[in-house]
């Protein structure tokens, strides 16, 4: 049978170690249990393990990982109201949903989104209109998990049951990946995908099932319509359908035919995908991910900020990476094994060049998190090669594994819980904010300048039309004595002057340049401070300054 023939040549790699050191592997160990209880042998067990058995005992190893991180991350759910993105999110999703449902009119959100606004924003506004804030950042929890699921998976299908192992527990404990776990934004979804993507590509190039191809190639793709910037991460997971596995074995073709096979039909998925969102999903792709426009931030801050988030994953990798190129020039492995290894740590290593190469900070601690579901396989394959070199006793290499755990998995957890801690912080609780504000909002044609209007608009909810809220990053107004239509701060002068506005919230934060400019004239015009509230976050503290104008008779 099919997985007997895969395991077998799998076996013969040349590892020091089988497969499977310390637990039974359901395509190894236990293949026999799996023909007597399909063939029915007459020398069969009385109470034969099924195949479903089996497959559930080797989840077994898992459930501690997962546990500890829903429990972390479980934490986390509660701290502080919606952040700007969340929000965004989460108020776009609710008006896609109304203009699928009853064709409301919306803003153009594809062509300003990172990533198709139909798809995550609309599930998770699904659910926040039963779970709210907390139900949205629970979604975020269960795909985290279900990626740390896969990439126990995947390193348990390339290297072994214990390699998943730490795979998955390192994962786990990274910072970014229990953020992601308490964060309601496209992450989680796209990091999730593309975790499922690659396991399924792994399953293809191991020969294990020939339809994995086609569900690998449409996660992937899913993916990358989710959040854009997943598309980075496409050519590691084809490398990888055509470097890992036993090559020839597997499908009785060569590795540049699997290239060529999982490369054909990703391509033609994504044409696919390109062709349905036409020219405003293009040019959203565009502005925020392909053509971005580079920042300033020197290469030290961003290198620092990697190392400070997976610098101890990517050394684990690297190790891992130097150990099996070693072995490969000893004879004791493919040279293929080698170079699967190199786009483990290749595909863990892109997000971060890539942000040098645009010089930015933005979203790199999330992006990052990507990187890491392929460094951690490789760095889970080193530590358990290591405990396998060592040819210890059954009872002892299960200690030599827990000393591993408590050395690498333990100090990456303890800095992680506090990394995603303060990630949890980076923006201010703006609860008073929106109490405050919420007594001066009303229905009608009434319009409000606020500095950020996705909170307010999300807490608000539907008692005031999007085209209603404007932000203070930019805007367009005609002058109404010239005529002149006016960008900029000149157009918020204009706008002010001429009382467009019914209420204004600035916090000096975002966008705190073109504050100072505007809020002297904000007095000037007529406009009232009825509220001074004080935010703190990470990055320090300031206060909210809520103006509004009533017409004199």
């Amino acid at each position: 049978m099919r997985i007997r023939e895969s395991v077998a040549v799998a076996d013969d790699r040349g590892f020091d170690q089988p497969i499977d050191p310390w637990w039974p592997d359901p395509e190894t160990d236990d293949a026999d249990e799996i023909d007597d209880a399909e063939g029915g042998a007459e020398d069969a067990d009385p109470r034969p393990r099924t195949r479903l058995s089996v497959r559930m005992a080797a989840l077994l190893p898992v459930l501690p990982v997962l546990a500890a991180q829903a429990y972390l991350a479980w934490k986390l759910l509660w701290i502080d109201n919606a952040f700007l993105d969340e929000a965004t999110y989460l108020y776009a999703g609710h008006q896609e949903v109304g203009h699928l449902a009853h064709g409301t009119p919306i803003a153009t959100y594809q062509t300003f989104f990172s990533g198709a606004p139909v798809l995550y924003p609309v599930l998770a506004a699904l659910v926040d209109a039963t779970g709210g804030l907390t139900g949205a950042r629970v979604l975020s929890m269960i795909l985290m998990l279900l990626a740390t699921l896969a990439v126990y998976l995947t390193g348990r299908r390339m290297y072994g049951t214990l390699a998943g192992f730490f795979a998955a527990a390192l994962f786990a404990a990274l910072g970014p990946t229990l953020h992601l776990s308490a964060f309601a934004t496209f992450d989680a979804l796209a990091l999730c995908l593309l975790a499922w993507s690659t396991y399924c590509v792994v399953l293809f190039a191991h020969g294990d099932r020939r339809d994995v191809l086609v569900y690998g190639a449409a996660l992937m793709i899913l993916a990358d319509c989710v959040k854009y910037a997943s598309l980075l991460w496409n050519p590691f997971i084809i490398l990888l359908g055509g470097l890992s596995g036993p090559g020839f074995a597997a499908w009785k073709c060569s590795r540049s035919w699997n290239l060529q096979r999982l490369g054909m039909v990703t391509g033609t998925l994504l044409l696919l995908a390109i062709i349905i969102g036409r020219q405003p999903y293009f040019d959203g792709f565009l502005s925020t991910t392909l053509t971005r426009s580079p920042s300033t931030t020197p290469a030290g801050a961003i290198g620092t900020g990697v190392a400070h988030w997976i610098g101890a994953l990517l050394a684990l990798a690297t190790l891992g990476l130097l150990l099996i190129g070693f072995q490969a020039y000893r004879h004791r492995l493919s040279w293929a094994e080698a170079g699967t290894a190199a786009v483990l740590l290749a595909a863990g290593t892109a997000a971060p060049l890539n942000q040098l190469r645009i010089h930015t900070l933005t979203s790199l601690n999330k992006h990052v998190d990507f990187g890491a579901l392929f460094a951690a396989v490789l760095a889970g394959a080193f530590l358990a090669r290591v405990i396998g070199a060592m040819r210890l006793p059954r009872t002892l290499r299960a200690l030599a594994a827990a000393a591993a755990l408590a050395a690498t998995v333990g100090p990456i957890g303890w800095f992680g819980v506090a990394q995603a801690k303060t990630m949890q912080d980076e923006w201010p609780n703006s609860t008073a904010m929106i109490a405050a504000l919420e007594p001066l909002v009303h229905k009608g044609p009434d319009r409000y300048l606020v500095e950020d209007p996705y909170v307010a608009a999300y807490y608000i909810g539907s008692r005031v039309g999007w085209s209603q809220w404007a932000d203070t990053w930019s805007t367009a107004f005609t002058d109404q004595a010239t005529g002149r239509r006016l960008t900029g701060v000149p157009a918020f002068e204009a706008a002010i002057e001429a009382h467009h506005y019914a209420v204004i919230v600035l916090s000096f934060t975002d966008t705190a340049t073109t504050d100072e400019q505007l809020a002297p004239l904000i007095g000037r015009s007529g406009y009232k401070l009825v509220a001074k509230i004080p935010h703190k976050d990470a990055l320090g503290s300031g206060h909210y300054f809520i103006w509004t104008y009533t017409a004199t008779p």
